[in-house]
C-alpha cells in the first residue's frame, strides 16, 4: 500500500509539471557529491563506510507562491558504500568498495520565507532511482548472489536558499534521502541492502519569461 501511494504521487506530480507551471518558474542545473553508505537487513555491518560521488540533474522550480513552491529534478547519481576489513593479524587491511549508477529522479515541495529575493526554505517529497549499470556488483567478494535492484524508491528531505538575481537564481542545497524499498538483494539469503544518501549541491536556474 504504502509502495503504491508513494508511486502515484511520484508520478502525479512529474506529469502536472507540463500543465501547471505557473510563472515565476526556473530552469535548473544542480550538481555537487552525495556521500552514501549501506545498511543491512538483518545487520551485518556489510558497505556501511561512506562513498563520495558526483550527482548532476536538471530541474525547474515552479508553482511558487508566497510561502512554498515545488522543486523537480531528473539526472545522474552515483551511489555506494565502503568496507574495510582487518584481516588476520600479520597481514594487511583491505578495502571493499561498491558503487553503481542511476537515473535519478524526484519532485519535493518546499516551504518558503521570501525576503528581496533570498529565499530560505525545507523540503520533502518521493525520489525513484533506476538502475543503468550492472546489475553484479562490483567486488570479488559480493559478487556471487548479490544484485542491485533496477529500480528502487524512497523518500528525501533537504533544507537550503536560493538568491534571484535578475534572471538568474543561484541556490545552496543539503539534503538526506532514504529508501522504502531495497536497493541490493541476495537470492539466497534474503538479506536487503538499502542505501542512505547526504548531498551538498550547487544550483543556477533561469527564470521563465
Amino acid at each position: 500500500m504504502r509502495k503504491n501511494l508513494l508511486l502515484a504521487i511520484l508520478l502525479f506530480s512529474t506529469k502536472s509539471i507540463s500543465a501547471q507551471i505557473h510563472k515565476p518558474a526556473y530552469l535548473k542545473f544542480d550538481n555537487g557529491i552525495a556521500m552514501s553508505s549501506f545498511r543491512s537487513n538483518p545487520n551485518l555491518q556489510i558497505l556501511e563506510d561512506v562513498n563520495v560521488n558526483y550527482s548532476a540533474s536538471f530541474g525547474i522550480d515552479f508553482q511558487q507562491k508566497k510561502w512554498f513552491y515545488f522543486s523537480s529534478q531528473l539526472g545522474y547519481m552515483r551511489i555506494g558504500g565502503n568496507e574495510t576489513n582487518n584481516g588476520l593479524i600479520g597481514t594487511p587491511n583491505y578495502k571493499i568498495s561498491e558503487n553503481s549508477d542511476y537515473l535519478h529522479l524526484n519532485t519535493t515541495f518546499r516551504v518558503a520565507t521570501q525576503r528581496t529575493g533570498l529565499n530560505v526554505f525545507a523540503g520533502a517529497g518521493p525520489y525513484a532511482n533506476f538502475l543503468i549499470s550492472s546489475k553484479k556488483l562490483q567486488g570479488d567478494f559480493y559478487k556471487v548472489g548479490y544484485e542491485y535492484k533496477p529500480f528502487y524508491y524512497g523518500g528525501k528531505t533537504e533544507i537550503g536558499f536560493t538568491q534571484d538575481l535578475k534572471k538568474f537564481r543561484f541556490g545552496l542545497v543539503g539534503s538526506y534521502m532514504f529508501n522504502l524499498s531495497p536497493t541490493v538483494a541476495v537470492d539466497v539469503s534474503g538479506l536487503t541492502l538499502r542505501n542512505e544518501t547526504f548531498s551538498t549541491t550547487l544550483s543556477v536556474g533561469y527564470r521563465l519569461e
